[in-house]
């Protein structure tokens, strides 16, 4: 047990984060993105505080850098009205504008959650809009504040695997044995 949560202690300190980001407006756009920063690489995670304004109609959009083989999540979840309001959409694009991934409707049925596996390194977009705007142009009515969470995690290579499986088979043998002497 002691040896699981010194695992995960080391992992949590191996992940970088940054302060929290903000909705910077505009950012309706991906030529207008609000950027949130990674330092260094590896596990990331960062948290932002974004609005759906106006009387409607607001699209919000984020850029990140990823490497290839890195895993993008991202989740929102609404602030205003009980925690139930604006009941919002995520994307991922590419620089393009090609929409790669899409989600709606996780949990309570008004937050929203992505996971995009990145397969080239670039600049990557993720876009918080009310639903249903599934196009991502500002067709919804949604209007209040979400908290908006980003993390990126890399994909190891088939050596890692085998390399954390041989360990894994190694420390389970030595459990056994020690077991077993006592």
């Amino acid at each position: 047990m002691k040896r699981t949560i010194l695992l995960f202690a080391g992992l949590v300190a191996c992940s970088s984060a940054q302060a929290v980001f903000f909705d910077i407006e505009p950012n309706n756009s991906i030529a207008t993105a609000s950027p949130i920063t990674r330092v260094g690489t590896g596990l990331f995670s960062d948290t932002g505080l974004g609005t759906l304004g106006g009387a409607g109609g607001d699209v919000d959009f984020y850029s990140i850098h990823l490497d290839a083989n890195e895993v993008l999540t991202a989740t929102t979840t609404p602030l205003s009205v009980f925690n139930f309001s604006p009941d919002t959409v995520l994307g991922v694009f590419t620089g393009d504008g090609t929409l790669q991934e899409f989600g709606d409707d996780s949990g309570d049925g008004t937050g929203s959650v992505v996971r995009y596996l990145a397969p080239t390194a670039d600049t990557y977009f993720v876009a918080v809009s009310g639903s249903p705007d599934s196009t991502f142009t500002g067709g919804h009515t949604e209007t209040g504040q979400y908290q908006l969470v980003v993390g990126v995690a890399p994909v190891p290579e088939p050596a890692s695997f085998i390399i954390l499986g041989a360990g894994l088979i190694a420390a389970a043998r030595r459990r056994r044995k020690s077991g077993a002497t006592q």
